[in-house]
């Protein structure tokens, strides 16, 4: 496998992780609305956290339904972290949300009243899902690749978004030939073209000093000409 093909798959990895805390943060937000009893929520969750919840509601075990719910978010959570140097934890985490996918499927089956909202949790899911699918293919690829070529690829995946993450006019500006060159090397050889510019604009000052040195002189010699002595004869003896 090539280093672009490698760098392709852990890319898409790294986009299953970001929708893995997605839904991390959003099923916390909604445990968290649902127990203040706010008038809203968001649709973009897990499902089991919130049924999890529901049922113990309804079994006037408010606390114990709580700390479920959060285990269930936690579980979502860790898988996220873990995956982060043991990338095999996405398969836990697209095994658990499937198992999160048929909870809410078969609540769908069993509720007489369809609601619109359903379509949004499905297509939430199904978008999920498909990434989660996309980050196990990822993993199961780059499986036998070497420990030092993963970490340095991640590292280059990172320093990419750090550099898009720069305004433009702190980024360094640079020549097309020296877009493979290293930061330091590509400061380096700018340092040494601004000397060579403070040089050449030296030797020219320097030049035109001495033009007009040889100007004056040749115009002091013009009005100026150099006398000759008249010529000395030996006295008469």
């Amino acid at each position: 496998m090539d280093i672009d093909t490698i760098k392709q798959k852990a890319k898409t990895f790294t986009v299953s992780r970001a929708n893995l805390l997605i839904v991390v943060v959003m099923t916390a937000v909604n445990i968290v609305l649902v127990a203040v009893e706010a008038d809203f929520s968001f649709l973009f969750s897990a499902s089991m956290p919130l049924v999890i919840y529901g049922f113990f509601i309804g079994l006037d075990f408010a606390v114990a339904g709580m700390l479920l719910a959060l285990v269930a978010v936690g579980l979502y959570a860790l898988f996220w972290a873990l995956a982060k140097n043991m990338r095999g934890f996405i398969v836990a985490a697209l095994i658990l949300f499937s198992i999160d996918t048929l909870v809410f499927v078969y609540l769908l089956i069993r509720l007489t009243a369809f609601e619109a909202s359903f379509i949004i949790n499905i297509a939430f899911h199904g978008w999920i899902l498909f990434y989660l699918i996309n980050g196990t293919a990822a993993w199961a690829a780059l499986r036998n690749v070497r420990p030092d070529v993963m970490q340095q690829v991640f590292a280059e995946i990172a320093a990419e978004k750090g550099n898009k993450k720069k305004p433009a006019n702190q980024q360094f500006q640079q020549q097309p030939w020296q877009n493979n060159l290293p930061q330091n090397q590509q400061h380096q050889q700018w340092q040494q073209q601004q000397m060579q510019q403070m040089n050449q604009q030296q030797i020219q000052q320097q030049q035109q000093w001495q033009n007009q040195q040889q100007t004056q002189q040749q115009l002091q010699q013009q009005q100026f000409p150099q006398q000759t002595p008249p010529p000395q004869f030996p006295p008469n003896q």
